[in-house]
């Protein structure tokens, strides 16, 4: 299973440096999407769905899996794995799963920059709440490291959603501030996942700690530690956010600029145009719901504000582009690994009932974003 782990993982890095070798040359020469571009895609998705859900199985294949009264790994922060946690950040994940999907078939406002700034805030918390014990050399357990980890890993994946989104690409303030909390997420997960590996963690609560993330990360005597699959995960996740990162700088520009000539010089009869295939003005009619390119009026609606007559902002769809699956993926594959851990496992108990400040805060959190969402979704 150790040696099937690295070949997947290294066949999922390699498939995604294929990936951005061709999306790099489509970019550069202005070339239509490669069917190889999609075909890579899909078999990324399908390895990063086959190859965790792998680890479901290999429990079985295991004789010495370490019981709770073994390895006293009983109870993990409720703050961390309480059912308050688990349902608000799911919930957050989830909802920037479906606004997204919508958005491919619209152009109104859809509360993704809203619903991102939730989660946005959610994910900056928890690297704080990991990063400060460490920093100060304070005792954190190895069960809490690990399953904060993965936490950690399935929000900051979910974070690069609202980044196809034009609501976010037009904000570079939340871009920006995107970005940083992906690359800190990053840079804690694999600081505690090394520490773990050293020893490092405090184990006085949890003599022996395996789970099956990409690679086994154990510290028990009877589950040798495979973690080379992990840090080839580690690496694919780096060039996603990379790849990313260099889309967001390219395009946030123009979004902002589309986002502020819409505002300041709206266009009373270009929705018509560009929806109906109808301008009212001149009372041209064309069959099928594309802009009306005979009509004046639909001409400098359409190419008189923007330089080189690109698309309006109330033109573009809500989302720019269907890769933001690849994080959705991502982000709910971590998600799930987690519960099985929790729940299929280890049977771990919270340390703490719901009413904990962290569930509750956490709580708060995805109930503000939601109803905020909510709010902008139909008035948008």
């Amino acid at each position: 299973m150790a040696s099937l782990g690295l070949v997947i993982s290294a066949m999922l890095l390699l498939l995604k440096v294929a990936l951005l070798v061709v999306f790099g040359v489509q970019w550069q020469r202005g070339l239509p999407r490669y069917k190889l571009h999609n075909l890579l895609k899909a078999i990324i998705l399908l390895n990063a769905v086959i190859f965790p859900a792998a680890g479901l199985f290999t429990n079985f294949l295991r004789d010495k899996m370490p019981s709770i009264e073994e390895s006293r790994c009983e109870t993990a922060d409720a703050d961390l794995i309480g059912d308050g946690v688990f349902y608000g950040i799911l919930l957050q994940e989830v909802l920037l799963a479906l606004i997204a999907t919508y958005g491919l078939w619209h152009q109104s406002p859809n509360a993704m920059k809203e619903a991102g700034a939730g989660l946005l805030v959610t994910h900056v918390s928890l690297i704080i709440a990991l990063f400060v014990p460490w920093a100060f050399r304070k005792p954190l357990s190895m069960v809490d490291a690990i399953l904060g980890s993965m936490i950690l890993d399935s929000e900051n994946a979910a974070l690069s959603i609202q980044l196809f989104s034009k609501e976010t690409m037009a904000s570079r303030w939340q871009v920006s501030m995107t970005l940083i909390a992906q690359v800190a997420g990053l840079t804690v997960l694999a600081i505690i996942v090394d520490s773990f590996a050293r020893g490092l963690l405090d184990n006085k609560q949890c003599d022996c700690f395996s789970v099956f993330w990409w690679g086994w990360i154990s510290n028990c005597p009877n589950i040798p530690s495979d973690i080379a699959p992990f840090w080839t995960y580690f690496a694919l996740r780096s060039l996603v956010i990379l790849q990313f990162t260099v889309i967001s700088f390219l395009e946030t520009g123009e979004f902002n600029q589309a986002e502020k000539e819409d505002r300041e010089r709206p266009c009373t009869h270009h929705r018509n145009c560009g929806l109906c295939g109808r301008c009212h003005r001149c009372h041209y009619m064309k069959p099928s719901c594309e802009l009306v390119g005979l009509c004046p009026q639909c001409r400098r609606c359409t190419c008189g504000r923007l330089p080189q007559c690109v698309p309006r902002y109330s033109d573009r769809d809500a989302t720019s582009s269907p890769i933001y699956a690849e994080s959705v993926s991502l982000a709910l594959l971590s998600f799930w690994r987690l519960q099985l851990t929790i729940r299929y496992d280890y049977d771990i108990k919270p340390s703490s009932e719901i009413y904990s400040v962290g569930q509750i805060t956490a709580i708060v959190i995805a109930a503000v974003t939601f109803v905020r969402s909510f709010w902008v979704f139909i008035r948008g």
